[in-house]
C-alpha cells in the first residue's frame, strides 16, 4: 500500500469508441457468459513506480477498478505492471461519465498537489482540491488529499468530515483509516481515534505510523497499561529511529524505573 500523497498525473485520456479486444489468458468458464458492454478504451503506458491500483487511481480517480484492469489485461491482481509497457482500459458503460468527470477535474487535482508539497501553500490546495470535487464529487483520491490539507490547515473536524467519506467508500485502506485517526487526534478526540487505527492495523499491522499513533492516542486516552504495550509493539519493529527515540521516552514516563 502506497504511503503518503498521491503524485500529480498529466494522463489525457484519447478514448475511442469500439469494442475492445477480449482479456488474453482468462478465458470464460461458461461460453454464455457476457462481460459487461465496454463503451470506450485506450492504451495507458505504464510508468516507473505504477501499481494497478495506481493506474486506477489515474484513470477513475479511486484505486478500486485495480483489480478489474489487471485482469482485462490477462494479469493476476497481485502482479506488478512493467514500465514501458501499454495496458489496455476498457471503461464500461456505466462508468464513463465518472471517467469524463476525472478528466475534466484532473487540471484542478494535479494544482492542488503541487501546492500541497510546498509550504504556505496549504490554503490554495485546498481551494484546488475543492474545485476538483465540484466537477468529479466522486473523485475519492482528492478527497482524500483534501482531508490531508486541512489537517495542516488547522481545520480537524472538517478533515474527519472528509476523511469519514474516504473510509465509506475505502473501508479495507489503511491509509484512509490512519487519515481519519488524525483528524480525530488532531482535534483532541483520541478515543475516538483508536478504532480508525485498530482497523489499519489489522490489515497492515507492520503501518508504523499508525502504530506510534495508535500508542499515543491509547496514553493520552489514559488507558495506560494498553499504551505501555503498545509502545513496546512498536519499539519490536522499529528500534532506531527517531520516532523510535520518542517512543522510549514515553515508554519511560508510563513505567519509570523499568
Amino acid at each position: 500500500m502506497t504511503r503518503l500523497v498521491l503524485v500529480a498525473v498529466t494522463l489525457v485520456l484519447g478514448l475511442v469508441a469500439g469494442c475492445a479486444d477480449p482479456p488474453r489468458g482468462l478465458p470464460s468458464t461458461d461460453p454464455a457468459d457476457e462481460q459487461p458492454p465496454v463503451a470506450r478504451s485506450t492504451a495507458l503506458e505504464v510508468r516507473a513506480g505504477d501499481t494497478w491500483d495506481s493506474i486506477s487511481s489515474r484513470i477513475y480517480g479511486d484505486g478500486r477498478y485495480a483489480e478489474r484492469i489487471a485482469r482485462d489485461n490477462g494479469r493476476a491482481p497481485d502482479s506488478t505492471p512493467v514500465p514501458g509497457e501499454r495496458v489496455r482500459i476498457d471503461v464500461r458503460s456505466e462508468d464513463l461519465e465518472l471517467v469524463r468527470a476525472v478528466a475534466s477535474a484532473r487540471g484542478s487535482y494535479n494544482a492542488s498537489v503541487e501546492a500541497m508539497q510546498q509550504r504556505g501553500r496549504g490554503v490554495e490546495a485546498r481551494e484546488a482540491f475543492e474545485r476538483a470535487l465540484d466537477r468529479a464529487p466522486h473523485y475519492v483520491d482528492a478527497r482524500y488529499n483534501l482531508g490531508l490539507v486541512l489537517i495542516r490547515l488547522g481545520e480537524p473536524r472538517a478533515a474527519a468530515e472528509e476523511l469519514r467519506r474516504v473510509v465509506d467508500e475505502r473501508p479495507d485502506d489503511p491509509d484512509a483509516l490512519y487519515g481519519l485517526a488524525a483528524a480525530y487526534v488532531h482535534g483532541g478526540d483520541d478515543a475516538r481515534a483508536l478504532g480508525p487505527l485498530e482497523r489499519a492495523l489489522a490489515f497492515d499491522p507492520e503501518f508504523l505510523r499508525a502504530r506510534w499513533t495508535y500508542a499515543l492516542a491509547l496514553e493520552r486516552a489514559g488507558r495506560i497499561d494498553e499504551a505501555a504495550a503498545a509502545w513496546e509493539a512498536y519499539l519490536e519493529r522499529d528500534a532506531t529511529s527517531a520516532l523510535a527515540d520518542e517512543a522510549r521516552e514515553h515508554l519511560r514516563s508510563l513505567r519509570p524505573g523499568r
